[in-house]
């Protein structure tokens, strides 16, 4: 058995999407951290058990965007991740479905 100390999730949008904004509710007693590249780290003390990688977009044929904005909130039960996608590369059609 593996155990993973990273999160990798696909949203895969196979249509346009009104939806520009994903967020995902994480109940931890780490500390949640956003650094500057946009990914987040999980503390547990000075130790970091947990993170996961800055977010991407990418086409069906490989065009890809950085462009995302993380929002990080803590609450009582852990925080809140909330990924907003980059409108005008959707928007303008630079990208080939599905995303």
């Amino acid at each position: 058995m593996r155990i993973s100390n990273q999160l990798k999730e696909d949203i895969i949008l196979n249509a346009p999407t009104e939806i520009t904004t994903f967020a995902y509710n994480v109940s931890t007693e780490l500390t949640a951290t956003l650094n500057d590249d946009n990914s987040i780290s999980f503390f547990d003390g000075t130790d970091t058990p947990f993170s996961i990688s800055a977010p991407y977009l990418e086409d069906a044929e490989g065009n890809s965007t950085e462009n995302i904005r993380v929002d990080l909130r803590e609450t009582p039960e852990g925080c809140i991740i909330a990924y907003t996608l980059d409108l005008e590369w959707l928007k303008f059609g630079q990208y080939r479905l599905p995303c």
